[in-house]
């Protein structure tokens, strides 16, 4: 059972393996969460890629990026912080109080959240099933009231159960796997340059009022999450199952599986991963001492000499970088030269 005003968004799994799910009123499941016999509570949020396993989440809980709970009572109101690993009821008790800053955050996140939901009601009520699915215009809402068609190059290979969104840009020489999400229904633009391989079932979405811009030869493995604001450069690697979210990634770096990039809320400098970093495995990066976790790749690779922008064939080059890291008068040329589109957005 789903409460009233609650948000389940993209590539969710929610399983019933023995006992009935039960989520309460005005919860928010975020994208690739798993939850599995469990019941969530009223005002609860649970963050991209965390996991519930045979617990009880109190209500207004919040579970924060890649954390993982199992068998355990979460206290109403309680934090989990990003990547933690609550197994033991001790291990729950003892949790803090959700933060302020945080409780602001997913208190806009749920408003933002029903404000598109009623939105895509309102497309599918007016124009129909075709409105809904695959390539198509962002809903009217109060976060965006002018509504834009994507605009992908043509040479794009979109496979099975693709859904693109709204003021979506993709450059050409590029392939997107089964079930992948790129929505820009909420933070718009989102940019994507040439030459980018997306497996399946990765989700990109943004932030009201943030956008998402990515350079040439974007690298994503299934599952993973990528979500403004964000800006990221050109020869980058995103790992499986991997969260990159509220931060700045420079050229030619590799993020590894199963990592969580997050900028906390509250925080005014987003992290920055510089030019040719290694993110490790399994790593949780969300401050600046969390940098010292980072490794860096070899001076004998040709794509690493820093500084060095790399030439894609696309038409990238410098004018690609700066439209990827948002610099101002960027766009429309730097994106037409960075992506091979001349972009022309349909408004509505």
């Amino acid at each position: 059972m789903v409460g009233t005003g609650s948000s389940v968004q993209d590539n969710v799994i929610i399983r019933a393996l023995e006992d009935s799910i039960e989520i309460g009123e005005n919860a928010t499941i975020t994208h690739h969460a798993i939850v599995r016999n469990s019941q969530i509570g009223s005002r609860a949020y649970i963050g991209y890629r965390a996991t519930i396993t045979d617990a009880r989440i109190g209500d207004g809980a919040v579970i924060w990026h890649g954390a993982k709970v199992e068998g355990v009572n979460i206290p109403s109101n309680a934090f989990v912080g990003a990547g933690r690993v609550i197994t033991s009821q001790s291990q729950a008790d003892a949790l803090p109080k959700v933060p302020a800053e945080d409780k602001e955050y997913t208190n806009r996140r749920l408003q933002s959240n029903q404000a598109f939901a009623r939105g895509y009601i309102n497309l599918y009520q007016t124009e129909g099933y075709e409105a809904v699915i695959e390539l198509s215009r962002n809903p009217r809402t109060s976060i965006l009231p002018q509504t834009t068609e994507p605009s992908i190059a043509p040479d794009v290979e979109l496979q099975e159960f693709v859904r693109i969104v709204g003021d979506v840009r993709v450059g050409r020489n590029s392939s997107i796997g089964q079930r992948t999400t790129i929505r820009a229904d909420e933070g718009s633009p989102i940019i994507i340059g040439a030459g980018a391989n997306i497996d399946d079932r990765v989700t990109f979405h943004g932030l009201e009022d943030t956008d998402v811009r990515i350079g040439d030869n974007l690298t994503v493995d299934d599952d993973a999450v990528i979500h403004g604001p964000l800006s990221v450069g050109n020869n980058v690697t995103v790992g499986e199952g991997t969260v990159v979210f509220n931060a700045t990634v420079g050229d030619n770096v590799e993020i590894g599986n199963h990592v969580i990039v997050s900028t906390p809320p509250g925080e005014d400098e987003r992290i920055v991963i510089p030019a040719n970093s290694v993110v490790p495995d399994g790593a949780i990066i969300s401050g600046p001492d969390d940098l010292k976790k980072l490794g860096q790749r070899g001076s004998d690779d040709e794509d690493d000499v820093p500084g060095q922008l790399p030439d894609t064939g696309y038409g990238g080059g410098a004018i690609g970088h700066a439209a990827a890291f948002g610099a101002a008068g960027a766009m429309p040329t730097g994106l037409e030269r960075a992506t091979g589109i001349a972009h022309q957005p349909s408004h509505r």
